[in-house]
């Protein structure tokens, strides 16, 4: 069967359940450089929109998938970078919502929400899932290292212009590291900010993916939990370990990466070639066998490197 150009999945979400991921942007083409990014550093750092792909080969897929019965909680717009970045996403929501009752979500940092265009062309989706990392400009420069003309005071500005908006779900995450964006101030800037973008939950999170950087380290459980009662109602911990169910799905995948990694240590983007899985999938895997001690992680040339963990 002809391997997919443009959907992955459908992956268990710790947010979405059983989605089923549209990377509708070129890797690592950005308006950020994140430094918790399970993908990498960001090669194509940009605010310019382009239409990075046929519209119509990217819903041929989704319609294929839907009519072969594949089982799916959400059909979900994200991306190898910032899936707002491609002028068709508004045709391929609308067109999407036409085609089947699977709610659309859209998985965003947030970076591009003052635009009106955007904010008209995510009207359409269920449910928008942006992110906010920081309640300090420095120390959204810190963690975000954004495109030279965004700032912190922008993008929340476009959050709430676009909840104003906005008749759906926002489901806003946190990236919490530690000893970055996790001190008393920091938490007090973020939580001020809340009430004027006014989410419909919080999703607190931190690095449990291998990061860009390994300066973005993980909070623990308890850490978390504090935090999430800090914040009060509507925030939850999303980093909990996939499911049974996920385990069995992704079984074989599990299988054919760790007896990859027994031969030699990998990338993410190894891995995704070597296995022809997407990306997502892979990074989503390792990041769970990270969790479980089965793999451990070296940095070399500022690439993330995987291999399994000596007994």
């Amino acid at each position: 069967m002809k391997k997919n150009s443009y959907l992955y999945g459908p992956v268990v979400s710790r947010r979405l359940g059983l989605s089923l991921g549209v990377d509708v942007i070129p890797f690592k083409v950005c308006s950020f450089d994140c430094i918790y990014c399970q993908l990498g550093h960001t090669t194509g750092k940009t605010v310019k929109r382009g239409s990075f792909y046929l519209p119509h080969l990217i819903l041929k897929e989704i319609k294929d998938t839907l009519k072969s019965g594949t089982t799916m909680d959400y059909v979900s717009f994200s991306g190898s970078g910032e899936p707002t970045l491609n002028a068709d996403l508004g045709k391929l929501i609308r067109r999407v919502k036409k085609m089947t009752e699977v709610p659309v979500a859209v998985i965003t940092n947030g970076s591009l929400l003052w635009d009106r265009q955007i904010q008209e062309e995510l009207l359409a989706a269920d449910v928008v899932l942006p992110s906010l990392d920081a309640g300090t400009e420095a120390t959204f420069q810190r963690v975000n290292r954004p495109h030279s003309s965004l700032n912190l005071e922008r993008i929340v500005g476009g959050l709430v212009d676009f909840r104003a908006r906005y008749k759906g779900r926002i489901r806003l995450e946190v990236m919490l590291l530690e000893g970055i964006n996790s001190g008393p101030e920091e938490l007090e800037r973020i939580r001020k900010l809340l009430p004027r973008i006014e989410p419909d939950y919080i999703d607190l999170n931190t690095a449990v993916r291998p990061p860009a950087e390994g300066l973005a380290r993980l909070l623990t459980s308890k850490q978390l939990e504090e935090i999430k009662a800090y914040f009060g109602e509507r925030t939850g911990v999303i980093t909990q370990s996939p499911s049974v169910y996920g385990k069995r799905r992704s079984g074989k995948l599990r299988k054919a990466l760790l007896q990859t990694l027994g031969r030699r240590p990998c990338t993410v983007e190894q891995l995704s070639q070597a296995l022809g899985r997407h990306r997502h999938e892979v990074a989503k895997l390792v990041g769970t066998l990270l969790e479980e001690g089965l793999l451990s992680q070296k940095t070399h040339g500022q690439q993330n490197y995987f291999l399994i963990r000596e007994q």
